[in-house]
């Protein structure tokens, strides 16, 4: 999992997670902006903003092929741009 976290933090280059939150399972398509030791601080394209995963919770993770990222390319600018703090 950390190897595809890495990749979308040094690439700027969307991945999808299936995370489980209370009794709700999710698939999240996210862009890594930080890594920690506990979270993954990201870009979540379904709430539109920065979010903070657990690792915990993260049930699986992917990266997207090259088509699929085309796809979300005014997404992936938005993303990009987003300021956290």
């Amino acid at each position: 999992m950390e190897r595809i976290f890495q990749y979308s933090l040094i690439n700027q280059l969307p991945i999808i997670i299936i995370y489980h939150k209370g009794l709700e399972i999710s698939q999240r398509k996210i862009l890594v902006k930080e890594i920690n030791n506990r979270n993954i601080k990201a870009y979540c394209y379904l709430r539109r903003s920065i979010r903070n995963f657990s690792y915990d919770n993260i049930l699986s993770v992917a990266q997207i092929n090259s088509t699929e990222v085309g796809l979300y390319s005014d997404q992936h600018r938005e993303a990009s741009n987003h300021r956290y703090n």
